[in-house]
C-alpha cells in the first residue's frame, strides 16, 4: 500500500541499534565504575574505618549510603583484585564484562563458602 523507498528505514535502524548498543554498554561500563570507585574509596579509608567501626565498618557504611553490606563488600573486592579498573578488560569476556560476572565469576572462590553476615541481629541487611 506505501512505496516507501526502506532504505532509510534500514539506515533508521542501523542507527537505533548502535545507539541502543553503545548506551548499554555505557550504562554497564558505569555501574561497574561506581562499584570500583567505592571500593578503592573504602580500601583507603580501611584503617581509619578498622580503627572507629572494627569488622562492623562494612554494616555502617551500607546503612549509611541505602546498599546492602554485600554491595559494599563486593565494591571492596572489586577494587582489592583489580588495583586498576582498566584491568577488566583483559578478562576473557573483554568488553562484554559485567559486574555480576565480576562478582559471581571472579571475586570469590566457589569452592568457599560465602562469609557469615555480619551481625545476627540483621542477617538479611548484613548478607
Amino acid at each position: 500500500r506505501y512505496n516507501i523507498n526502506m532504505e532509510w528505514y534500514s539506515q533508521l535502524i542501523d542507527n537505533l541499534s548502535t545507539i541502543k548498543t553503545q548506551l548499554v554498554k555505557e550504562a554497564r561500563e558505569a555501574t561497574m565504575k561506581v562499584a570500583w570507585e567505592m571500593g578503592k574509596c573504602i580500601l583507603e579509608s580501611r584503617e581509619n574505618l578498622e580503627k572507629n567501626y572494627g569488622d562492623k565498618y562494612i554494616a555502617h557504611i551500607a546503612k549509611d549510603i541505602g546498599v546492602s553490606a554485600s554491595t559494599i563488600r563486593n565494591s571492596q573486592k572489586f577494587a582489592e583484585k583489580f588495583a586498576d579498573f582498566e584491568q577488566i578488560y583483559l578478562l576473557p569476556e573483554g568488553e562484554n564484562i559485567s559486574l555480576h560476572k565480576i562478582v559471581h565469576k571472579y571475586l570469590y572462590d566457589p569452592t568457599q563458602k560465602k562469609p557469615k553476615p555480619l551481625c545476627k541481629k540483621c542477617p538479611e541487611h548484613c548478607f
